[in-house]
């Protein structure tokens, strides 16, 4: 288990997770065979007891996926949905409410309300079929990994302080 700050995940994701590679050129005595690395992470807000729980399924995702593979899409799409909720919500009903329906930590229901409140409803959504699409992508193969990350990575990044009430994320060609 390894803790960092949220910059340090941000270098990782930007040389990406280069620690793999490096991982992979390892031999020990006669093995050929290069070893492997899987990585689960959780970047949420919650619990420590959710933040494992999430970083020990998306570490489950990649021992499923087989290979050097970084199980962070989960993450990012749980968040995406739980902001989309929670967002689509605030003319109704209360953070409390909404997290209960979803399930959520209310302290993190709450964070998730605040920064979701930067956001249109419909730009949130949309970043959020972008990560569910990205999914799909990987899964069924269209897309490496690596590739779908950085495409939903740019889009995300390209939504801007004042592109950030537009009602459509940013169209990226992949």
């Amino acid at each position: 288990i390894a803790f960092f700050s949220e910059e340090m995940l941000d270098a990782c994701i930007k040389d990406n997770f280069s620690i793999l590679n490096e991982i992979m050129n390892i031999r020990v005595g006669d093995n050929t065979f290069p070893l492997s690395l899987s990585m689960g992470i959780a970047d949420i807000d919650g619990t420590m007891e959710e933040r494992d729980k999430a970083a020990s399924a998306a570490l489950d995702m990649a021992l499923q996926r087989g290979g050097n593979q970084v199980a962070i899409l989960a993450s990012i799409t749980r968040q995406l949905r739980g902001m989309t909720h929670l967002r689509l919500a605030a003319g109704g009903s209360s953070v409390a409410e909404t997290a209960k329906l979803l399930n959520l930590n209310p302290y993190a229901a709450k964070i998730m309300a605040q920064k979701a409140g930067k956001y249109a409803p419909e730009a949130l959504e949309s970043l959020y079929l972008e990560a569910v699409n990205a999914d799909a992508d990987i899964k069924s193969g269209r897309m490496r990994d690596s590739a779908a990350l950085d495409r939903l990575f740019i889009k995300i990044s390209c939504l801007s302080p004042e592109k950030r009430n537009q009602t459509r994320a940013p169209s990226v060609k992949g």
